[in-house]
């Protein structure tokens, strides 16, 4: 990799890199691929971070997150295609890749503002808010369900920040891969609670069968 990990406040052992050209999105994507080759599920947390003001450009999607629990990807997309003039080929293949889940809280309104901003449609996106309804929590904000599946505790004072930014802090930083992170644990979590309840729901029709 052109550019170094580093270990970030909030994020335990996760390795987090911050990408700001077309090469180093490049490098994390072959990197997150072969990192996913020894998982047996294909998934990644993922989310993207925008500058809200109405009837402004920067309402475009900013920077793109893609983790797993030990690695995390924060992309500065605007500052890459802005300089590049073109979003990196290799980062729209990942999003299209359908068998790659990319799971999320509100994960569909993520993958319109990519679409809305770069024309780049994401393939195979879950989102975790209907997952968890599904599963009967009432709560069913990114922050609660971390701090339940993630043992993470998320600030959220960032949300409206100034994501155009050309350099983003290192506490941005944080909050990003944070999000991501959390993102794919809490798939974790919900998906074995999923499977918890299938089998008790089992045990039940077995026994009312008996």
């Amino acid at each position: 990799m052109s550019t170094k990990p580093q270990k970030l406040p909030g994020l335990n052992d996760t390795l987090v890199f911050t990408l700001k050209t077309e090469q180093q999105v490049r490098e994390g994507i072959q990197l997150l691929q072969a990192h996913m080759d020894h998982h047996s599920e294909k998934v990644v947390g993922f989310d993207t971070e925008t500058r809200i003001k109405p009837g402004c450009d920067s309402n475009k999607v900013s920077v793109i997150q893609l983790a797993t629990r030990e690695l995390c990807l924060v992309i500065n997309i605007r500052r890459i295609v802005e300089e590049g003039l073109v979003f990196p080929h290799s980062l729209q293949l990942f999003l299209q890749e359908a068998n790659v889940m990319k799971v999320g809280v509100c994960a569909g309104r993520d993958a319109w503002a990519l679409n809305d901003s770069y024309a780049i449609k994401c393939a195979n996106v879950l989102d975790l808010k209907h997952m968890a309804i599904r599963l009967g929590h009432r709560d069913t904000t990114l922050k609660s369900l971390a701090i339940k599946y993630g043992d993470m505790k998320l600030n959220k004072q960032l949300q409206h920040k100034r994501w155009d930014k050309r350099e983003l802090r290192e506490k941005e930083v944080v909050y990003a891969a944070q999000d991501a992170v959390a993102s794919y644990l809490v798939y974790l979590g919900l998906k074995k609670r999923g499977e918890a309840q299938d089998i008790l729901q089992s045990d039940n029709s077995d026994l009312e069968k008996s």
